[in-house]
């Protein structure tokens, strides 16, 4: 009985019991998702290090025939729209260890539709996705490592005002972005009904 109420216990006290909640809903066709608007490499932070040999990893702009490979492997799904927006301008950069991807994510530079929210970024500005690592390769700080690459690529082309998007409840990601001196800048939530009516709130603006 103590088990299961410490079971219960951990599982509120790490936001599992509400994700769940969120969750269960969402089958049913009520979907809320309360994110972070987030800026990032406010300040400035030192390279993050790998764990290993760094000279066996290299930095890869992706094109079809990686995202291509994402897809039948199962890591990504649409491939056709995924094709699509890197014809559009999308960036995909991986981490290559010898020639197997390690790690990878995605630069948006035109407008970007997120949520039902449409948003214009300027010739400044990058929108960062989702950071994913490979599970043979994790538990050895690449997803930093990559990030920290992608920003100072980003930063060559003159963007530096760099944004992404934290869900609420994902304290891996959270933790990994606060490492590379990220920043809140709203925290929004969002609502949608049964694929048909949606709205997204600003909760909070941080300082």
């Amino acid at each position: 009985m103590n088990n299961k109420i410490n079971l219960i216990r951990n599982k509120i006290n790490h936001g599992l019991f509400i994700h769940g909640l969120l969750h269960r809903l969402q089958r049913i066709g009520i979907e809320i998702k309360p994110y972070y608007w987030d800026k990032e490499f406010v300040i400035p932070c030192d390279e993050p290090k790998v764990k290993g040999n760094s000279l066996e990893y290299s930095i890869k702009k992706f094109g079809p025939e990686e995202i291509k490979f994402l897809c039948s492997n199962g890591f990504e799904y649409n491939e056709e729209e995924k094709l699509e927006k890197l014809e559009q301008g999308q960036l995909w950069v991986g981490l290559m260890h010898n020639q197997n991807i390690a790690a990878y994510s995605w630069i948006e530079l035109n407008d970007l539709y997120f949520r039902d929210v449409s948003i214009k970024l300027k010739d400044t500005q990058a929108y960062l996705g989702g950071m994913f690592t490979i599970k043979s390769y994790r538990g050895k700080n690449l997803a930093p490592y990559l990030r920290y690459s992608i920003y100072k690529f980003l930063k060559e082309k003159g963007r530096d005002d760099i944004y992404s998007v934290t869900d609420y409840f994902n304290s891996s990601s959270i933790k990994f972005k606060k490492k590379l001196n990220s920043k809140h800048v709203k925290l929004h939530l969002y609502i949608k009904l049964f694929k048909k009516y949606s709205w997204n709130f600003a909760l909070k603006t941080y300082k």
